[in-house]
């Protein structure tokens, strides 16, 4: 197995945001699920480029 390949965004643009799968079971404490809007494009994001599932895109 190879190592794990770092990224480096140097110079985001003015709207990028960093989305996850959200925060899911802690709905009883308030605090929203939220994560990305797409989760099935999210999805594939980290599978084309071999992430795990779960992992966060940009």
């Amino acid at each position: 197995m190879s190592a794990p390949v770092r990224l480096r965004v140097v110079s985001p643009g003015l709207a990028t945001t960093v989305q996850d799968r959200g925060r899911l079971g802690y709905e009883h404490l308030g605090v929203m699920i939220n994560g990305a809007l797409d989760t099935r494009a999210a999805l594939w994001a980290n599978r084309l480029v071999g992430n795990g599932d779960g992992a966060a895109v940009l």
